[in-house]
């Protein structure tokens, strides 16, 4: 059989178009599965985490706009009252309240002096007052507005022997089924009284509910962000990916 004479002249047509060229896919396309599952997930996670910080801000409410006033004890200059931690966890103790306009006035913690006695003896570690700035600031401020009365202000705290300053309490030392004697050691304030534990009491068990469905609206909206996002992640990139192709040749 002879060789193709070099020397022929094709016609221009097939010269320049001799063969049909096809792309044939050597692989399958990607599934988007993974990325619709992701997306799904991080939907899911957006609503959990918008439904915890809702139910979240309506437990704060709860707590900040507790009625303690129905709980206040007017005590006047003294009041006697025993100490009794029944589940011996400690207590978040007493809180004393005067006028706001008295609390308020010019060289009030040169006047005000609070006094806490067993039998007459005198318990300098069962108390903190608002003139004695270092121990009373932090505890002011994980109070956070808790325990607010309208016209009145917190200036004492006594028996508070839950934990420390980083736990809503003092860690006061006071001993169980023993009567205190709380007093003005100086000046003249009409003092309000508020126990409140059994105010917390309340106050936990009616959100009790809401913090269970808030815990669970976090849990779900973390977990289901985090699985979420690697579906997402994983599923993107393997839409981005071109399918590898086999180019062949065939006669038109």
């Amino acid at each position: 059989m002879q060789a193709p004479d070099s020397r022929v002249t094709l016609d221009p047509t097939i010269q320049s178009n001799p063969l049909l060229r096809q792309q044939i896919p050597t692989a399958p396309e990607p599934s988007k599965t993974p990325l619709v599952v992701g997306s799904v997930l991080c939907v899911i996670a957006l609503i959990s985490l918008i439904i915890g910080v809702v139910i979240g801000a309506q437990i704060e409410k709860i707590w900040i706009e507790a009625e303690i006033e129905k709980d206040m004890i007017d005590i006047g200059n003294e009041y006697n009252i025993t100490y009794d931690d029944d589940d011996g966890l400690g207590e978040l103790g007493w809180f004393i309240y005067v006028p706001m306009s008295d609390a308020k006035a010019s060289g009030f913690c040169d006047t005000f002096a609070l006094n806490v006695t067993i039998n007459e003896e005198v318990q300098n570690n069962s108390v903190t007052t608002v003139c004695e700035d270092e121990a009373w600031k932090p505890m002011e401020d994980d109070l956070q507005g808790i325990f607010e009365l309208e016209g009145y202000a917190l200036v004492g705290r006594v028996c508070s022997t839950l934990g420390d300053e980083k736990q809503l309490g003092v860690g006061h030392n006071c001993s169980e089924n023993m009567e205190y004697t709380i007093s003005l050691e100086t000046g003249d304030y009409k003092m309000k009284f508020l126990d409140s534990d059994p105010l917390m009491g309340e106050i936990m068990l009616s959100t009790f509910g809401l913090s269970l469905a808030s815990g669970g609206a976090w849990t779900v909206g973390c977990c289901s962000l985090c699985i979420g996002g690697i579906f997402f992640v994983f599923g993107l990139i393997q839409v981005m990916k071109k399918p590898q192709q086999e180019i062949i040749y065939m006669t038109q």
